[in-house]
This record gives structure tokens, sequence and C-alpha cells, in this order.
């Protein structure tokens, strides 16, 4: 996929990643929107693919696509699908995750280099929420998911550079964020959650137990029984 426009490139004070990428969407031209990290890559035609499958699905939102990890030593020798038994096994061969508000609830399977999304469904939703630090990709796309199919591509679509350092520094960081953006959606939607058969209460309480665990790993007792007590009242009666 060739293009003859010329690269534009904006400088802004440091927001953060949703301030930096609304600020992209809102000076852009074309229809499609794709993100992607400084020190990730795109491998080769593979937004090609990915246009060629919303061209395929005019009722999806987006598309994404399975991601390589990597560093300093290589490629990582399994992707993130076949990591976390998504693609295939898990939504079938319609092209479109069913169900994916629910299952993004429940495990962030997106990532966001991998994404080409119609600039419509970015707007009509708001775009990334510039108060959220951390998570604000899932915050999004479960807003996105909420009104519209998402599509997905089975090939590898991005590969992604890997911190490990800074990624074990932020476990907890990362958890209560996820957390907000729980407690966002209870208060976006509401009884509709309810009446989906969805309990944010339960996700609440598995997310803190969660900690709790990885606290316990760590030798951090006082860590975890503060979120072992926060788990327990939580979970619903």
């Amino acid at each position: 996929m060739h293009s003859q426009q010329p690269v534009t490139c904006w400088r802004q004070e440091r927001q953060g990643p949703s301030a930096a990428r609304n600020a992209a969407v809102r000076r852009a031209h074309g229809e499609l929107i794709a993100f992607l990290d400084a020190d990730d890559l795109w491998p080769p035609n593979t937004l090609a693919s990915q246009v060629e499958i919303l061209a395929g699905r005019p009722d999806a939102a987006l598309v994404f696509g399975d991601c390589r990890q990597f560093d300093a030593s290589g490629p990582r020798p399994r992707t993130l699908f076949a990591e976390g038994g998504f693609g295939r096994p898990a939504w079938g061969d319609r092209g479109i995750v069913p169900d994916a508000y629910s299952r993004l609830l429940r495990d962030n399977f997106i990532t966001t280099g991998s994404v080409v999304a119609h600039r419509r469904a970015l707007e009509a939703v708001g775009g990334f929420e510039e108060s959220l630090g951390l998570v604000e990709d899932l915050d999004l796309w479960l807003r996105i998911a909420w009104r519209q199919p998402i599509a997905w591509n089975g090939t590898v679509c991005l590969m992604r550079r890997r911190h490990d350092a800074n990624l074990s520094r932020r476990s907890e960081e990362m958890s209560l964020a996820y957390l907000d953006v729980l407690g966002r959606q209870e208060m976006l939607y509401g009884d509709e959650l309810e009446r989906r058969g969805i309990s944010i209460q339960s996700l609440r309480a598995g997310e803190y137990l969660e900690m709790a665990r990885r606290a316990l790993r760590h030798r951090n007792y006082r860590a975890g029984a503060k979120w072992a007590h926060h788990a327990a009242l939580a979970e619903p009666a």
C-alpha cells in the first residue's frame, strides 16, 4: 500500500498518550485512522490487509490484528493471540468478535498499534479519555464495542517492543487503572449492564483478588491482606 501524500509531524507539550492521539485524529484528513507508537513496527502490508477487511465489513467500527512482542534478544516465539487463546478458536470464522464488549471487560486483547479505525467511530464516542494515564485504550475500545461490531485480523499486524522492567513495576498501577475503567463503565451504562448479564462488581472483586495474589507472590503480606479485603467488600452478596 503506497501513498504519495507527505508525512506531517506535529509536536505538542507532553500531555499523555490520550491527548496526543486525540490531537492527531483532529489533524488527520482521512476517514481511516491508525496508531503506531515510536518504538513499535508494522509488518509489511499491514495497513493494506486491515483496509481490505474493513471494506468487507462496513458494519465494523475498527479492525485489529495479532501482535508479536520483541526485545533485545529477538521476537517472542508465540504471538499474543496464541498466548491468550484468541483468534479463530475463541471468535470463530465470521471475522467479527462476538459479544466484544463483554469479552473486552475481562481481557484487553486489542493492541492499539494493530488497530485501523473509522474516524466517525472514534468521534462518535469522544476519542480517548484524556484523564486516564493508563488503560486508556481499553476504555475507548469498550465505548466503541458497546455501539458497534469489531473486526479482527488473524495475521500479525504489530511488532511491539517489550520493556520488562517497566511492565513489572507498573502492574499495580495497571490494575488500579483497570478498576477506574470498570467504574466508568458502571457510570456510563448502569442498569443496562445488568440487563446484559454483566456484573461489574464481580469483575472488580476478581481484579482485587488478583492484586492480592500478586502481592502475596512477592511476600508483601500487608498489601495482600488489603487487596483481599477489598475483594471481599466488592463481591456481590
